[in-house]
């Protein structure tokens, strides 16, 4: 198992799976990719971090050896090195990821929108994750839902 699917645990994974290891790749975000992914360029070359990470993320999506477990976090580890047993808690993303293509389609019919936590809280017009926070979903459906409500009662 790999814990944190920044640049450096995709390697990690991507070694270890070309070795003939089973990886569990984990990441408590909703992709991986970590800091990096942020990044436009990077230190010494000035090379493009998705020119960069984008090839390792197919790479590790392809593996036969490597199952990616993202919005997931370690609540225990039991045993002994070798030998162990982790619990991870997988967080609900809200939306069936079977079926979820990322069209975005939904997000053409969703009546919320909230600061996109990867891109440093700045608000967008859609949710790019297309993974849902229930309880930011909630707020803000109860602030469209007052704000509608107002609005409606203002014309009357």
């Amino acid at each position: 198992m790999v814990v944190g699917g920044g640049i450096s645990g995709i390697q990690a994974a991507l070694d270890l799976g070309t070795a003939g290891f089973k990886v569990y790749l984990v990441d408590k975000a909703p992709t991986i990719g970590g800091h990096m992914a942020q990044l436009d360029k990077t230190f010494p070359t000035n090379d493009c971090s998705m020119c960069i990470e984008s090839p390792k993320f197919v790479e590790c999506n392809r593996h036969p050896n490597i199952e990616i477990m993202t919005y997931a976090e370690v609540d225990s580890v039991e045993g002994k090195a070798g030998d162990f047993t982790v619990t991870l808690i997988k967080k609900p993303r809200y939306i069936d990821e079977s079926k979820c293509t990322g069209c975005t389609v939904c997000v053409e019919y969703c009546p919320v929108q909230y600061p996109d936590q990867f891109n440093q809280e700045i608000w967008n017009d859609t949710i790019k994750t297309h993974t849902l926070d229930k309880n930011r979903v909630k707020e803000m459906l109860r602030k469209w839902q007052t704000n509608t409500q107002r609005n409606s009662n203002e014309k009357h």
